[in-house]
């Protein structure tokens, strides 16, 4: 996969994706993270509701995998799921910026 240049600005949040995130032991704060360190963008596997997949390290160091869908504004996407990332994700990440 080839990363995308994307202007992520914001997230948006509610009630449904804070509580099928926290399933899955994230939220605003480590997106954050991930979005305010050296994430990068990967289109998204066709059929997916998430258009795109945000990965990078939280400040910890711990590589997420965040999907991530466009909303009606400019800038504004909303997660719709992630993970801590695999060791081939992380691998894909770093080989791409260059480490």
């Amino acid at each position: 996969m080839v990363p995308k240049p994307l202007e992520v600005d914001e997230f948006e949040w509610d009630d449904e994706n804070m509580v099928h995130c926290g399933l899955h032991d994230f939220g605003p704060r480590i997106a954050e993270q991930v979005r305010s360190r050296l994430p990068l963008y990967f289109k998204n596997k066709a059929g997916r509701r998430a258009t795109y997949v945000m990965v990078g390290p939280d400040r910890s160091g711990r590589s997420w995998t965040i999907a991530i869908q466009n909303t009606d504004s400019r800038g504004r996407w909303r997660p719709i799921t992630g993970w801590l990332s695999s060791p081939q994700e992380v691998e894909q990440y770093y080989r791409t910026i260059g480490r």
